[in-house]
C-alpha cells in the first residue's frame, strides 16, 4: 500500500495528502491498519472529482486503487471468511 500511496501522492498530492492523513487518523483510532486505504482512497478520489482534477490523473488514480483492491481479495477471503465462520 505504501507504493500505491506514493503514486497517488505524485498524481494528486493536494487531494491525497489530507485523505491519507484522515485514513491514518481513523486507522490509529480503530487500531486496524487497512483502514488507511479503505478511508483514504475513496476520500482522495472524491476530492479529486470535487476539485476538478483532469481525467487522465483520475483514471490513473482509480487504476492504482483497483490494483490495491484486487491484491487484497485473497487476504480478505481468508481472514474475513474465517471470522464469519467462527461466529456462526
Amino acid at each position: 500500500m505504501a507504493s500505491a500511496a506514493g503514486v497517488l501522492l505524485y498524481l494528486a498530492w493536494r487531494e491525497m495528502l489530507p485523505a491519507l492523513a484522515l485514513g491514518v487518523a481513523v486507522a490509529f483510532w480503530r487500531k486496524w491498519v487497512p483502514l488507511i486505504g479503505i478511508v483514504a482512497f475513496p476520500v482522495g478520489l472524491a476530492m479529486m472529482l470535487f476539485h476538478g482534477a483532469d481525467l487522465p490523473r483520475m483514471v490513473a488514480a482509480l487504476c492504482v486503487m483497483l490494483i490495491v483492491l484486487a491484491k487484497q481479495v485473497p487476504w480478505a477471503q481468508a481472514n474475513l471468511g474465517r471470522k464469519q465462520g467462527g461466529q456462526g
